[in-house]
């Protein structure tokens, strides 16, 4: 899925490391699942996602026909009045008719001439993309609150992709130092903690 701050891309470099202690009985937890392109490779069967945003929660449990195409039009209008639709629906025009799957921040075209002379087709592309991934998202367990109101089991393996401080194109509301604090707690409760972020108090330690 399409998704701002995706790790796609270096997921097969993080997975081994993040996994390593991963065992029977034992929860990989992410509560900021985003569009779940980590936890989507994870092969174990005890697995939580969680994400505030409840649309997006929504559509990532949906499992029901998707749409081959939204119109501008109908973009802004369920942009507009949100509560007039189900919520897996605004959460698809939202992410991922959305550029860079940035919740409703721009409308992204389906058909695209570049100066090459190739038309692209971002908006199919995107959809096909998350209608493939569908299928690695079952099993899952679904939850829709912040990180401190998830309840994880004890002992988990935690991964956290929390919105970067000082990254502009996030949520500026989000408290980074109760965060580290709340890892803290959750270490010293015996849980394995990994965070990405550009940097770390020094208590951290760098591992990739």
């Amino acid at each position: 899925m399409v998704y701002m701050g995706s790790k796609n891309r270096i997921a097969k470099e993080l997975l081994p490391i993040i996994t390593a202690e991963l065992s029977e009985g034992i929860y990989y937890v992410e509560p900021f699942a985003g569009g779940c392109n980590m936890i989507d490779k994870v092969e174990h069967p005890l697995k939580i996602a969680a994400d505030y945003n409840q649309y997006l929660i929504a559509l990532l449990q949906y499992q029901g026909e998707l749409p081959e195409y939204i119109s501008r039009e109908e973009y802004e209008a369920v942009k507009k009045n949100p509560e007039n639709y189900p919520e897996w629906y605004v959460g698809f025009c939202g992410f991922i008719c959305s550029f860079r799957g940035m919740f409703f921040k721009s409308y992204v075209k389906n058909d695209v001439l570049k100066k090459s002379g190739k038309i692209e087709h971002y908006q199919k592309e995107q959809i096909n993309n998350f209608r493939k991934q569908r299928a690695k998202l079952t099993g899952i367990q679904f939850e829709c609150c912040s990180y401190e109101s998830l309840h994880i089991p004890e002992g988990a393996v935690i991964y956290c992709d929390p919105p970067y401080k000082g990254t502009a194109e996030y949520d500026n509301r989000f408290d980074s130092a109760k965060f580290w604090q709340w890892v803290r707690t959750k270490v010293e409760s015996g849980h394995k903690v990994y965070i990405s972020e550009y940097s770390a108090p020094d208590d951290f330690e760098c591992i990739w």
